[in-house]
């Protein structure tokens, strides 16, 4: 039997032996008065004479994370969902019954505790106990140096753990749960309409993805990818894509102001400045201007190819030029996309869904922002011309019909939707996951979503 193993079946026998004394380790329907952060908050400035004439009594629950036990008196920290307390539990002040009782529990039970607060002679701010109850008795110990918990596979699987070791995990979620709320306070406030999308579809979808929907994806995983991830899609009529690059400007200021108190943030040790106006560069003047390659690439098909193939890059048999265009993009050019930047005016080969550009129609009305070197959001004025679409989509069905890569069908009703007439229209995709790593300075999605998936234990 390993060390764990042994103490668990410890703790087990501590909850027998409790039950057998009349005492109930689960028991519930216990109220609360006071979280760690209220009394600092209220008493954690106040001077030593003024908080002896306190007479007030605080009660606060949570999970026991470290014991100093000197016989008959113990200082005891209590960790709940704001913080820490130091609580001071004395045989003579609680009682026979409830000092024993104090002596079974174990690092990572829950306890309520009640009494006046007072200032140690190492002016910490603690809780002189006058009542203590048990509220969950903790059978699994806390992994050893529970405060140092880093097994990347640990902690990711066990999020619970995770949660408890290291505190900055639960300030990341924070933040993820307050971007969320900070995001929809800004639509509704434009008067926007949240509506829910299905997650099953009978066609396969994704523009130029493969099948998933656009919370799913099969592509591989890395830092920056993962099965499951978040989008926020929204329209607007009556709108361009000029339109929302503004206005992602405007949200994304506001979220870096709120979380940093300014224009610029600290991601992966390397300052990142979000004073507008950010950059707006074409992708074809992004590859000569920040990509450093052959002007010639643009003009012509054959060199683009020749460069593609010098750096390494694998093209299928009659890859168009717009396509190879795109992949010298993300090869040369998305990496250096450090600050905020939009590129704009993708080759149309790679944009089934976008707007023709009315001056240069080999490209389209579409932008992607980039932010420390990857794809943050992506957006364009909608295609609502339905003869348009549906060559678009039977030339998107004949490629990968080439390619021997048959998941895509004709979606009709799309179709049928648009012969019925849609406005002018310009629509974004925002990946939350990601622009929540920029915000929080995490470096794995994973970091950022709760529960990742990863493969099943042995």
């Amino acid at each position: 039997m390993d060390d764990t193993s042994e103490l668990i079946q410890q703790r087990v026998r501590k909850l027998e032996a409790l039950r057998g004394e009349g005492v109930n380790p689960f028991p519930n329907h216990h109220r609360v008065g006071n979280t760690s952060k209220d009394i600092i908050d209220t008493y954690g400035s106040m001077p030593d004479e003024e908080l002896k004439k306190v007479e007030k009594i605080c009660s606060i629950a949570g999970r026991i994370v470290a014991v100093r036990d000197f016989g008959k008196a113990s200082f005891v920290q209590v960790q709940d969902r704001k913080g820490r307390i130091q609580a001071y539990v004395r045989k003579d002040l609680i009682g026979e019954s409830a000092f024993q009782l104090f002596k079974k529990l174990d690092i990572g039970d829950f306890i309520l505790v009640e009494g006046k607060i007072f200032r140690t002679k190492t002016h910490e701010l603690t809780l002189q106990v006058q009542a203590l109850q048990l509220l969950v008795k903790s059978l699994r110990p806390l992994p050893e140096k529970w405060h140092g918990l880093t097994d990347v596979e640990t902690r990711y699987r066990q999020r619970y753990l995770d949660l408890i070791a290291n505190p900055r995990v639960k300030e990341i979620f924070l933040i993820r749960v307050q971007a969320i709320q900070i995001i929809r306070d800004f639509f509704n406030s434009r008067e926007f309409l949240e509506v829910e999308t299905p997650m099953m579809h009978p066609i396969p979808g994704g523009a130029t993805a493969k099948p998933f929907n656009r919370n799913f994806r099969n592509e591989g995983i890395s830092t920056q990818h993962n099965p499951e991830f978040t989008m926020l899609e929204f329209y607007q009529s009556y709108a361009t894509y000029e339109d929302l690059m503004s206005m992602t400007e405007d949200l994304f200021c506001s979220m870096v102001k709120r979380f940093h108190g300014g224009l610029k943030l600290t991601y992966g040790g390397k300052e990142i400045d979000f004073t507008p106006p950010w950059r707006r560069i074409p992708l074809k003047d992004s590859l000569i201007e920040v990509g450093k390659l052959d002007p010639a690439i643009l003009t012509d098909p054959k060199r683009a190819e020749e460069v593609a193939k010098g750096l390494g890059l694998e093209l299928k048999k009659g890859t168009s030029h717009g396509r190879i265009l795109g992949e010298l993009f993300e090869e040369k050019v998305e990496p250096c996309l450090l600050p905020p930047t939009f590129i704009t005016h993708y080759p149309t080969e790679i944009s089934p869904l976008s707007r023709r550009n009315e001056q240069d129609p080999t490209v389209v009305d579409r932008f992607e922002l980039f932010i420390t070197g990857r794809e943050i959001a992506n957006g364009f004025s909608e295609l609502n011309d339905p003869i348009d679409q549906k060559e678009r989509f039977l030339q998107q069905i004949k490629e990968k019909f080439e390619e021997d890569d048959l998941f895509l069908r004709l979606d009709e009703d799309f179709i049928r939707a648009l012969e019925c007439g849609m406005p002018p229209t310009a629509g974004e995709g925002i990946g939350i996951d990601r622009w929540v790593m920029i915000l929080a300075d995490a470096p794995s999605i994973r970091d950022v979503i709760l529960f990742p998936l990863l493969r099943m234990e042995k």
